[in-house]
């Protein structure tokens, strides 16, 4: 950590721990500290510590800024999900939030993503993945692995591959959404068959009315 290293470096300067953290806030490594002392004339670290400090600072970096400039501070990543770091969430919530994270690099044209029905409830995958991914779409070329229907449909996907397994060979059906066979496909591998989408339609309708 930032805050360790300048701890070690510093030694016998007079700064304390309350400092070195405030440093440590508001400088992201020793590249950045060394500029501010011999770039800007210790502008924003002559506020953070006393003058005799300060002295004593600026002497030390004068004669160890090449050794101090080459100190690497790790990066820390923290991801926070509605308001609480991930690690306080569920394996779900936390599965959402990374997927989320994925689909928000602005840098990516190309995200691939395997099955995320395995760790996400349909509610999260229409409200957030799929909400997403219709925004972005036009811009990025999402390839999704997928056994949940919503995704396709309510994602309104350009192109599906219906892949099924006879024990001899693997048979694809290739088309857009609107093909009669790729909506049959979507019926019988993803919804249980047409039986039970059947069903499910009356089960619904009966709730609605009620």
């Amino acid at each position: 950590m930032f805050l360790n290293d300048l701890i070690q470096n510093f030694k016998g300067t007079g700064i304390n721990q309350t400092s070195y953290k405030a440093i440590s806030e508001n400088f992201s490594d020793f590249t950045a500290l060394v500029e501010d002392v011999l770039v800007d004339n210790s502008k924003r670290i002559s506020d953070l510590i006393s003058d005799t400090q300060l002295l004593k600072l600026k002497e030390r970096v004068r004669t160890a800024y090449s050794k101090l400039i080459n100190i690497r501070t790790n990066n820390k990543i923290e991801i926070n999900y509605h308001g609480k770091p991930i690690a306080k969430h569920s394996i779900g919530q936390r599965a959402s939030a990374l997927v989320l994270f994925i689909l928000s690099q602005k840098k990516n044209n190309l995200i691939i993503i395997d099955q995320p029905e395995d760790d996400l409830d349909n509610q999260v995958i229409y409200n957030e993945i799929i909400t997403n991914v219709k925004s972005r779409k036009a811009n990025v070329q999402f390839i999704f692995a997928t056994h949940n229907a919503n995704i396709p449909v309510l994602g309104d996907s350009e192109q599906i591959i219906a892949v099924s397994y006879d024990e001899k060979q693997i048979i694809t059906e290739i088309g857009s959404i609107d093909k009669k066979k790729i909506q049959t496909k979507i019926v019988d591998i993803m919804e249980g068959g047409q039986e039970a989408f059947s069903k499910r339609t009356q089960i619904y309708n009966l709730w609605q009315k009620g």
